[in-house]
């Protein structure tokens, strides 16, 4: 099987790009691609609409099957590729985009998986929001980033599930967000024009920590 991988940044240029809208997607590709290589022959491609079909034609003509994987929001996948689509994604809200905004009906998650016929999350949590979308038949798996077996020489079953103190140094301000109002803190109290500064919440300690 010949399994064709994309993300829109790639070990060239991620360094660069660190912070940027699906910049993560690279990293999530690159611990998949071990895993991928043990079912078949992995081709990187760097733009899918020129090379995928391409490829896919080829194989087709010698009977080798071929699948296509771009690591990338459903609404930025490539569709109408005649070569099978398998879009691997993440999402961690409640539902899925599901309205066209911004006059691309593409934007509606529901209809790009709808047109590809199946997908890959990395959690049970994202498979159930897509499911609850479109249909509890709808073929989506979750298969979460395979790091154990590449952690696991750090693991330490003998130590203590929970750190029970935490010692931190600092020269400065430190408040506890658990007991403090942060509202007068907000984005939009702090952009207004006020010759009254923010109140410093009661509970706080000063100096060295």
């Amino acid at each position: 099987m010949i399994i064709l991988i994309y993300s829109t940044y790639n070990a060239q240029n991620v360094r660069q790009n660190l912070g940027k809208s699906e910049y993560s997607y690279y990293f999530v590709l690159r611990e998949f691609r071990p895993v991928l290589e043990e079912l078949g022959v992995v081709v990187e491609v760097r733009d899918p609409i020129q090379e995928v079909d391409t490829i896919y034609r080829n194989c087709v003509a010698q009977g080798v099957a071929c699948v296509f994987l771009p690591f990338m929001p459903p609404n930025k996948v490539p569709i109408g590729l005649s070569c099978p689509t398998v879009p691997v994604f993440a999402w961690e809200y409640e539902t899925i985009p599901n309205e066209g905004f911004s006059d691309k009906p593409r934007n509606d998650w529901r209809r790009v998986l709808t047109l590809l016929g199946s997908a890959i999350t990395h959690s049970s949590y994202t498979e159930n929001v897509v499911k609850a979308s479109l249909g509890q038949q709808f073929p989506i798996i979750s298969a979460p980033s395979p790091l154990w077996e590449r952690l696991f020489a750090l693991f330490d079953p003998s130590a203590e599930p929970f750190l029970r103190e935490v010692v931190v140094r600092v020269d400065g301000m430190v408040i506890d967000s658990r007991t403090t109002d942060l509202t007068p803190y907000s984005k939009a109290a702090e952009r207004a024009i006020s010759p009254v500064p923010l109140p410093l919440p009661p509970e706080r300690q000063e100096g060295m920590v």
